[in-house]
């Protein structure tokens, strides 16, 4: 990821996608001095899926608000319908620093 950009994740499951209630996706910047920075992302928030891809695009915001060379750790959340969770496994993603910190409009 580069700080300040809207780049889109793109997960696939293994999941049967009739069989899906919820999604959250977890962005995880830890600190050593700091608040960890925790960005969760749902179906109200852009998660979407077609068939077993899950995608969800990142705001300009949203990118600003993580610390530039950072690992940022990323976890994907299935609720279905017959009421089980399941978790991704943690991918990690790194933080690239961008020149002009603005948002664009």
């Amino acid at each position: 990821m580069i700080r300040g950009t809207t780049p889109t994740y793109t997960f696939k499951l293994s999941i049967d996608p009739e069989a899906i209630r919820s999604i959250w996706i977890t962005f995880k910047q830890e600190m050593k001095l700091e608040d960890d920075r925790v960005l969760t992302k749902t179906m109200d928030d852009g998660v979407t899926y077609d068939g077993a891809t899950v995608s969800l695009t990142l705001t300009q915001e949203e990118t600003l608000g993580f610390k530039e060379n950072i690992p940022i750790e990323i976890q994907g959340k299935v609720y279905t319908t017959d009421e089980k969770v399941m978790a991704t496994s943690i991918k990690k993603d790194d933080c690239n620093r961008i020149l002009c910190e603005e948002v664009m409009a």
